[in-house]
């Protein structure tokens, strides 16, 4: 039966009775998803499950397998079933503005992982309202953000054009100075037409990460090799491509932000 039980005045952590063999089953489906065993990692999750009904991370990580096997729509109801399972163990007296799930608890993680893999799916389909809410959450019982989910919460306040709560969350981490904040930033206090701090900041973007400005000028995009396959290089130009692909609706070649770096790059 999975709980979740309070360890002090705000912190909580996630309680299981799963049997011992199980997290040993799930390590060696992992390994079988690691050696791109995915049919067989699927049936040894499936296995899990009959035993382990409510077993989150198997949820997931069949999940990720599904997905990788081109199954969407089973892997999303997969990523679902997660997230219920971690929903309904929550009591009343936990808090979504005041409680914590810290990331450093690691009977956390499972549901963390869950509901972030959920997040992101309702942002890439398009339902940015429900993503809003989901990573909103995250963010706030797991204000370290070990996941990255400020980064999903910035473009899904871009989507939404809610310039203001980009801006906040952006000076929320000041000293976050990733290309996602740094370039997407500007975007943001261009719709508040705050044009001057827009420029100085991409001034400093630009200074920053050259190759995302360099990736963000092309007029042809082409996905680089990466060196390490799964991994992504900061500084690199799998991480300028990746910005670029998930941002590109704000660097259009008639926007603002685009026509804004094109004068600077030209000096």
């Amino acid at each position: 039966m999975l709980t979740l039980e309070r360890l002090d005045q705000k912190a909580w952590r996630f309680q299981s009775d799963w049997p011992l063999g199980a997290d040993t089953h799930l390590d060696e489906a992992l390994d079988l998803m690691a050696a791109g065993k995915l049919g067989k990692a699927e049936k040894l999750l499936r296995d899990v499950l009959v035993v382990c009904p409510d077993h989150i991370d198997v949820w997931h990580h069949l999940a990720l397998v599904l997905e990788e096997m081109g199954d969407s729509l089973l892997s999303y109801a997969c990523t679902r079933e997660a997230v219920r399972l971690g929903l309904n163990a929550i009591p009343k007296e936990f808090s979504w503005l005041t409680s914590l799930l810290e990331w450093s608890v690691l009977d956390n993680r499972p549901f963390l992982r869950a509901y972030h893999t959920l997040g992101l799916y309702l942002l890439e389909h398009g339902r940015a309202d429900e993503a809003l809410e989901v990573l909103s959450r995250l963010l706030a019982v797991s204000p370290n953000d070990n996941l990255g989910v400020r980064y999903l919460l910035l473009e899904c306040h871009l989507t939404q054009e809610d310039w203001r709560a980009a801006i906040h969350l952006a000076n929320r981490y000041s000293e976050d100075t990733s290309p996602s904040f740094s370039y997407s930033k500007v975007i943001a206090l261009l719709g508040l037409n705050e044009d001057a701090y827009a420029r100085e900041c991409l001034q400093e973007a630009v200074l920053q990460h050259p190759r995302v400005a360099r990736e963000l000028s092309k007029l042809r995009h082409i996905r680089p090799k990466s060196s390490i396959p799964g991994t992504m290089i900061a500084g690199g130009e799998d991480e300028a491509f990746s910005y670029w692909e998930r941002n590109k609706a704000h660097w259009t070649k008639d926007s603002r932000a685009y026509e804004l770096l094109l004068e600077l790059r030209r000096g």
